[in-house]
């Protein structure tokens, strides 16, 4: 009777044994399971990953892309570009601008003229409408920098003078009049480049370049002067700190002439550039 107790208890302990090891294989099994489901997981958020990149990757080449690209302003766009900006000026409260109580009307009609009218001293009894200053007005033609060179003296000192001062405006490192002729457009005044420098931005109408971005009277942003058609004739030394341009229709001498602004890096935003002047 000692002896079949103690076969059944031997024969239940290898049952027991038995179903440990079975409890045993199958957390070893969920175990690898779980490993296998984590390396899956870790896997897919490998490939997540990658595709993040890929996608931020393509991003980053499509904005260079589209950074790289020649931009093109009509004069139309412009003009209503600074039509919108005058109208949201005139339209703002009185409240909004800063004047004391004792603000007079003619104070505030010339606070309301910025940027439309010539400038107004303190002490002016009563306003005058004449070129007094130095104006930049666009026509269908493009910038009237005749009017302009009325603020300056006459002569070379003048147009030299008048050439520094948009150049400064624009905060651009160098400005050269292309004045318009039978032949194209020829380098007449620039400040900021030496005269050979200067002299090699001057077009040709029988060049590629005149039909493609003077012939429309268009306002011409090109961001990397290195990779446009421009590029042979800005290779000079002259032009190693100058990275983008613009290229400005005027009006000069009566002939449809441009003037090329040269700037160390690139505008953010050349058309807000444009409508601030």
């Amino acid at each position: 009777s000692i002896k079949s107790d103690t076969s059944d208890t031997h024969d239940e302990a290898e049952e027991l044994t038995g179903l440990g090891d079975l409890e045993e294989l199958e957390e070893l099994e969920e175990l690898e399971e779980l490993e296998e489901l984590e390396e899956l997981e870790e896997l897919e958020d490998l490939e997540d990953l990658e595709e993040i990149v890929e996608l931020d990757d393509k991003a980053v080449s499509n904005k260079a892309e589209i950074g790289s690209e020649i931009v093109f302003f009509t004069i139309e766009d412009i003009k209503e570009q600074i039509t919108s900006s005058v109208t949201e000026t005139l339209l703002t409260p009185a409240s909004d601008l800063d004047h004391d109580d004792s603000v007079s009307m003619e104070s505030l009609i010339k606070t309301r003229a910025t940027g439309i009218l010539p400038d107004f001293d303190d002490n002016d009894d009563f306003f005058q409408f004449e070129d007094e200053t130095p104006e930049l007005n666009w026509t269908d033609d493009g910038l009237d920098y005749d009017r302009f060179l009325k603020g300056f003296k006459k002569g070379a000192t003048g147009i030299y003078k008048s050439l520094m001062s948009l150049s400064k405006d624009y905060n651009a490192i160098c400005g050269v009049i292309l004045a318009g002729s039978r032949k194209g457009l020829e380098t007449d005044y620039s400040v900021g480049l030496d005269d050979e420098s200067a002299t090699k931005l001057s077009v040709t109408r029988n060049e590629s370049l005149w039909s493609e971005w003077f012939g429309g009277r268009k306002v011409v942003f090109v961001p990397d002067l290195t990779s446009s058609l421009y590029a042979e004739k800005t290779s000079h030394n002259d032009f190693r700190y100058i990275k983008s341009a613009l290229f400005l229709p005027v009006l000069y001498h009566g002939f449809q002439s441009y003037i090329f602004l040269g700037f160390k890096d690139v505008p953010a935003d050349p058309l807000s550039m444009l409508v601030s002047i």
